[in-house]
Protein backbone atom coordinates (compact mmCIF):
# COMPACT_ATOMS: atom_id res chain seq x y z
CA UNK A 1 0.00 0.00 0.00
CA UNK A 2 2.78 2.30 1.07
CA UNK A 3 4.90 1.58 -2.48
CA UNK A 4 1.45 2.42 -4.26
CA UNK A 5 1.62 5.76 -2.70
CA UNK A 6 5.19 6.44 -3.06
CA UNK A 7 4.57 5.34 -6.68
CA UNK A 8 1.59 7.83 -7.08
CA UNK A 9 2.79 10.65 -5.37
CA UNK A 10 6.03 10.19 -7.99
CA UNK A 11 3.97 10.39 -10.76
CA UNK A 12 2.21 13.08 -10.03
CA UNK A 13 5.21 15.06 -8.98
CA UNK A 14 6.87 14.09 -12.83
CA UNK A 15 3.68 15.37 -14.48
CA UNK A 16 3.65 18.37 -12.68
CA UNK A 17 7.28 19.41 -13.34
CA UNK A 18 6.17 18.14 -17.43
CA UNK A 19 3.65 20.85 -17.29
CA UNK A 20 6.00 23.69 -15.42
CA UNK A 21 9.03 22.91 -18.01
CA UNK A 22 7.31 24.51 -20.94
CA UNK A 23 5.52 27.02 -18.91
CA UNK A 24 8.96 28.45 -17.86
CA UNK A 25 10.33 27.86 -21.61
CA UNK A 26 7.46 30.32 -23.18
CA UNK A 27 7.96 32.93 -20.77
CA UNK A 28 11.24 33.34 -23.01
CA UNK A 29 11.00 36.74 -25.26
CA UNK A 30 12.97 37.27 -28.17
CA UNK A 31 12.97 40.88 -29.33
CA UNK A 32 14.31 42.27 -32.18
CA UNK A 33 16.46 45.25 -32.49
CA UNK A 34 16.75 46.64 -36.28
CA UNK A 35 17.12 50.68 -35.48
CA UNK A 36 18.72 53.15 -33.17
CA UNK A 37 15.24 53.86 -31.20
CA UNK A 38 14.86 50.10 -31.02
CA UNK A 39 18.27 50.17 -29.68
CA UNK A 40 17.62 53.10 -27.18
CA UNK A 41 14.20 51.62 -25.59
CA UNK A 42 16.16 48.20 -24.85
CA UNK A 43 19.16 49.97 -23.29
CA UNK A 44 16.56 52.05 -21.53
CA UNK A 45 14.37 49.00 -20.47
CA UNK A 46 17.73 47.36 -19.32
CA UNK A 47 18.92 49.86 -17.30
CA UNK A 48 16.40 47.96 -14.41
CA UNK A 49 18.40 44.94 -14.03
CA UNK A 50 15.41 42.32 -13.83
CA UNK A 51 14.25 43.39 -17.69
CA UNK A 52 16.19 41.28 -19.38
CA UNK A 53 16.29 37.93 -17.44
CA UNK A 54 15.08 35.24 -20.06
CA UNK A 55 15.25 37.71 -22.89
CA UNK A 56 16.92 36.62 -25.89
CA UNK A 57 17.93 40.30 -28.32
CA UNK A 58 18.88 39.33 -31.61
CA UNK A 59 20.40 42.63 -33.82
CA UNK A 60 18.98 42.69 -37.08
CA UNK A 61 21.12 45.50 -39.55
CA UNK A 62 24.15 47.73 -38.44
CA UNK A 63 23.02 50.59 -36.47
CA UNK A 64 24.58 53.77 -36.42
CA UNK A 65 23.68 55.87 -33.24
CA UNK A 66 25.08 59.37 -34.79
CA UNK A 67 27.42 60.42 -31.87
CA UNK A 68 24.46 60.14 -29.62
CA UNK A 69 25.74 59.62 -25.67
CA UNK A 70 23.55 55.82 -24.79
CA UNK A 71 23.36 54.92 -21.16
CA UNK A 72 24.68 51.51 -19.88
CA UNK A 73 22.54 48.59 -19.48
CA UNK A 74 22.74 45.52 -17.21
CA UNK A 75 22.77 41.76 -18.43
CA UNK A 76 21.04 39.51 -16.48
CA UNK A 77 20.77 35.86 -16.26
CA UNK A 78 19.41 33.77 -18.64
CA UNK A 79 19.71 36.39 -21.53
CA UNK A 80 21.19 36.27 -24.58
CA UNK A 81 22.72 38.97 -27.34
CA UNK A 82 22.74 37.59 -30.60
CA UNK A 83 24.51 40.67 -32.66
CA UNK A 84 24.26 37.91 -35.92
CA UNK A 85 27.44 39.79 -36.86
CA UNK A 86 26.02 43.28 -37.22
CA UNK A 87 27.93 46.56 -35.73
CA UNK A 88 26.94 48.97 -33.76
CA UNK A 89 28.65 51.86 -34.15
CA UNK A 90 29.21 55.71 -33.36
CA UNK A 91 28.01 55.93 -29.82
CA UNK A 92 29.35 57.64 -26.72
CA UNK A 93 29.51 56.43 -23.25
CA UNK A 94 30.15 59.11 -21.04
CA UNK A 95 28.26 58.43 -17.33
CA UNK A 96 29.80 58.83 -14.09
CA UNK A 97 31.15 56.08 -11.87
CA UNK A 98 32.63 52.59 -12.03
CA UNK A 99 31.75 49.32 -14.17
CA UNK A 100 30.93 51.32 -17.26
CA UNK A 101 30.76 49.81 -20.83
CA UNK A 102 28.23 49.07 -23.49
CA UNK A 103 26.81 47.17 -20.77
CA UNK A 104 27.61 47.86 -17.22
CA UNK A 105 27.64 43.93 -15.99
CA UNK A 106 27.12 40.88 -17.95
CA UNK A 107 25.98 38.60 -15.11
CA UNK A 108 26.87 34.72 -15.15
CA UNK A 109 24.91 32.76 -17.58
CA UNK A 110 24.00 35.72 -19.40
CA UNK A 111 25.76 35.43 -23.66
CA UNK A 112 26.78 38.25 -25.81
CA UNK A 113 27.69 36.38 -29.60
CA UNK A 114 28.81 38.18 -32.50
CA UNK A 115 28.46 41.86 -31.60
CA UNK A 116 30.81 44.53 -32.94
CA UNK A 117 30.94 47.72 -31.53
CA UNK A 118 32.75 51.35 -32.45
CA UNK A 119 32.40 54.17 -30.01
CA UNK A 120 33.72 55.96 -26.90
CA UNK A 121 33.56 54.99 -23.20
CA UNK A 122 35.14 57.85 -21.24
CA UNK A 123 33.35 57.75 -17.84
CA UNK A 124 33.90 60.57 -14.99
CA UNK A 125 34.41 60.12 -11.27
CA UNK A 126 36.25 56.72 -10.23
CA UNK A 127 36.34 55.03 -13.83
CA UNK A 128 37.10 51.34 -12.42
CA UNK A 129 36.49 48.23 -14.46
CA UNK A 130 35.89 50.63 -17.80
CA UNK A 131 35.47 48.13 -21.33
CA UNK A 132 34.19 48.85 -24.35
CA UNK A 133 31.91 45.73 -24.15
CA UNK A 134 31.47 45.40 -20.63
CA UNK A 135 32.60 47.22 -17.42
CA UNK A 136 31.96 43.70 -15.31
CA UNK A 137 31.90 40.80 -17.23
CA UNK A 138 30.46 37.28 -15.48
CA UNK A 139 29.07 35.89 -18.35
CA UNK A 140 30.13 34.70 -22.15
CA UNK A 141 31.53 37.21 -25.07
CA UNK A 142 31.93 35.12 -27.70
CA UNK A 143 32.80 36.35 -31.43
CA UNK A 144 32.66 39.78 -29.91
CA UNK A 145 34.96 43.11 -30.83
CA UNK A 146 34.97 46.77 -29.96
CA UNK A 147 36.75 49.43 -32.08
CA UNK A 148 37.24 52.80 -30.43
CA UNK A 149 38.22 54.60 -26.92
CA UNK A 150 37.77 53.08 -24.03
CA UNK A 151 39.42 55.78 -21.22
CA UNK A 152 39.44 55.01 -17.18
CA UNK A 153 41.54 54.69 -13.97
CA UNK A 154 41.81 50.96 -13.03
CA UNK A 155 40.66 47.39 -14.78
CA UNK A 156 40.54 49.10 -18.29
CA UNK A 157 39.89 46.89 -21.66
CA UNK A 158 38.55 46.72 -24.88
CA UNK A 159 36.10 44.34 -24.12
CA UNK A 160 35.85 43.91 -20.90
CA UNK A 161 37.55 46.10 -17.68
CA UNK A 162 36.59 43.17 -15.23
CA UNK A 163 36.34 39.74 -16.56
CA UNK A 164 34.74 36.17 -14.79
CA UNK A 165 33.42 34.83 -17.42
Amino acid sequence: MKKKRVMALLLAVLLAAGIAIPAAAADNQVIHIVTAEDLRTFARNCQLDSYSVGLSVLLDEDIDMGGEAIQPSVLEIPSAINGNGHSITNFTLATDGSHQGFFRYIEEGARVINLKLSGTITPDGTRENVGGLAGTNRGTITGCAFDGTVSGLTNVGGVAGENYG
